[in-house]
């Protein structure tokens, strides 16, 4: 976020790599970093714009850019993840959860906080690919979801030495199908 100095200019605490605000990856995904502002204000809670209207504007443009699981983590996990994206990019911000516009549209869950860490995503995202790739016969029907967690969450300790915690373990009061 820009913050005036004493002598009127700004400093931007983005980082710039290769002309691009922010990103460390090759892929550019340019619709949040076009939105990086209103991001800001949906995590301080002064967002205007109800961040649904947002969605229906620009999920088929996120749908190209982004890697499937940071789409629907997006999707599902709005706030938490707008916070991850602002995370990984350091930008500075005060996070409002009882202000923000985000909580009134989407059913607060709770995920393993290790998620929003930058250096675990990556895994995490990795753990998603091959837990895709390893499930890829498996009939998605009813409980698939838990099948699909604890593949997960094994991949994460065995080859990567993470401790996940399921959505289920995370939310013991939700029934997932």
């Amino acid at each position: 976020m820009d913050r005036p100095l004493p002598d009127g200019k700004f400093t931007c605490h983005r980082s710039v790599i290769g002309g691009v605000i922010g990103l460390r990856s090759p892929i550019v995904p340019m619709v949040i970093e076009a939105n990086i502002d209103y991001f800001i204000a949906i995590a301080e809670g002064q967002s205007t714009l109800p961040f649904q209207q947002w969605w229906d504007t620009n999920a088929a443009q996120l749908e190209r850019e982004l890697p499937r699981t940071q789409f629907l983590r997006l999707k599902i996990h709005s706030f938490d993840e707008i916070c991850r994206i602002l995370d990984e990019r350091e930008i500075e911000y005060t996070k409002s959860y009882t202000t923000s516009n985000i909580r009134a549209t989407r059913l607060p869950m709770s995920h393993d906080p290790i998620e929003r860490d930058p250096k675990i995503a990556p895994l995490i995202d990795e753990a998603d690919r091959i837990t895709q790739n390893e499930l890829a016969n498996e009939k998605r029907r009813m409980g698939f979801c838990h099948m699909y967690w604890q593949t997960k969450k094994r991949i994460l300790k065995e080859q990567f030495g993470v401790d996940w915690q399921t959505p289920a373990e995370m939310n013991p009061g939700v029934m997932f199908d």
